[in-house]
């Protein structure tokens, strides 16, 4: 008799799980809901309403600093900083065929979509 194990791997990856097994709302359903739900909305980014600043500089928190001299000043943490670090904050005009509605993407997801960090973003845009 032979002994075999079963793969620790999920058969569905926790991305696929989220889109394809929540329900689906279009925008005016979004607009129009009165109770609170998790749903995916399928959408067309139009444009980016921040394109010249579509980022922040933020502490190791992920919260904004503020810069102080030559430092920068974490609210969160309460404290000066000298480790800061570019984080994604884009503003987008999203459509579909219902409506339309101004989207916030923060930095996880826009690392995700352009499969690459702010960071990276920026110094291949300064080049």
């Amino acid at each position: 008799m032979t002994l075999t194990q079963i793969s620790v791997e999920p058969g569905v990856s926790p991305v696929d799980e989220f889109l394809f097994n929540t329900p689906r709302m279009t925008l005016q359903a979004m607009k129009d809901a009165t109770t609170e739900s998790l749903n995916v909305v399928c959408a067309t980014v139009k444009r980016i309403l921040n394109p010249d600043c579509f980022w922040y500089t933020a502490c190791v928190c992920n919260k904004s600093v503020i810069p102080d001299s030559n430092m920068f000043y974490c609210d969160k943490c309460n404290k000066h900083v000298l480790k800061v670090f570019p984080r994604y904050c884009m503003k987008v005009r999203v459509m579909d065929q219902t409506d339309s509605a101004t989207f916030v993407i923060f930095d996880k997801d826009a690392s995700s979509l352009f499969h690459m960090s702010c960071a990276d973003m920026l110094e291949a845009t300064q080049r």
